[in-house]
């Protein structure tokens, strides 16, 4: 659901300082410009593990706790023309005193040879859930009507989040009154986690009057695992088989560097409203 959020997001164009692209019938553009780590995740194609929390508001303010797992197929790394690498990953997640671990285990075959096995547990730090303060939504405002222009959303900050909060406006195609219309289109931005922002109006560019439309709030703390790929990779490239092997069975923990990974945790809030452009 936390990527399903951002936007299945494949290409990318650059146009005007900003990304957008197209996912199947899906449009997106992110006005932030600068580097983030969400972005390097969600642009990248590591394997990942995210475990998070996820409330909608008015229904489930709760937040159920879930994950969400991108698989890497397994990979056939040519190390040089007479060394070949399969790499295959298992793993499972399990919680013990509050605490929730990632334990995997990577296997290796050489040329199709017996197989290396690296195994290790990965502790996953919890991001802290975002409680949505304003606007105020319950049963009874439902789907508040929400002025386009300084638009303010408040939640509870978390000091500690260096990442910052990833907002998205979604608009599905449906307004108040009119027929749905078949599109889809998404802005997305990145704010300071400091509990307060009065939204761009970029964030609704392409969203007519009463549209309606969700809005996303998501915060995530994000982790490589695997130090030295390159370094790695290079050391490997000049070996035969027989070093290859030799040096992978006394330091499986370089099955890790061949293919990093990243693991992190997140929490998602998410309410819906109808824009108003014309007062």
């Amino acid at each position: 659901m936390m990527a399903a959020a951002f936007v299945a997001c494949q290409n990318e164009d650059v146009n005007m300082g900003h990304k957008s692209g197209e996912t199947g019938s899906s449009k997106y553009e992110i006005l932030f410009n600068s580097q983030s780590p969400y972005l390097d995740w969600y642009f990248g194609n590591k394997e990942t593990f995210v475990l998070y929390t996820y409330r909608d508001y008015p229904t489930e303010t709760v937040g159920k706790q879930r994950v969400t797992v991108a698989r890497t197929e397994d990979n056939t790394i040519t190390l040089n023309a007479n060394v070949e690498i399969r790499l295959h990953d298992d793993y499972s997640l399990f919680r013990s005193h509050d605490t929730t671990f990632l334990a995997l285990t990577r296997s290796a075959w050489i040329n199709q040879g017996t197989a290396i096995q690296y195994a290790d547990t990965f502790d996953v730090t919890s991001a802290s859930p975002i409680d949505l303060i304003r606007p105020h939504i319950d049963t009874c405002t439902y789907l508040p009507s929400c002025y386009y222009n300084n638009f303010v959303v408040e939640w509870n900050p978390d000091q500690e989040n260096q990442n910052g909060v990833v907002i998205i406006a979604e608009w599905n195609g449906c307004t108040m009154h009119q027929p749905a219309e078949p599109v889809s289109w998404a802005n997305i931005d990145i704010v300071p986690d400091n509990g307060l922002a009065t939204l761009s109006t970029g964030l609704f560019n392409k969203m007519p009057d009463q549209a309606l439309v969700n809005l996303w709030l998501i915060r995530g703390n994000l982790t490589t695992q695997g130090e030295k790929p390159a370094s790695t990779l290079a050391m490997l490239q000049k070996m035969s088989e027989s070093d290859v092997s030799e040096t992978l069975h006394l330091n499986p923990g370089m099955l890790v560097d061949l293919q990093p990974f990243m693991l992190g945790s997140g929490a998602v809030t998410t309410f819906s409203f109808f824009l108003i452009r014309d007062m």
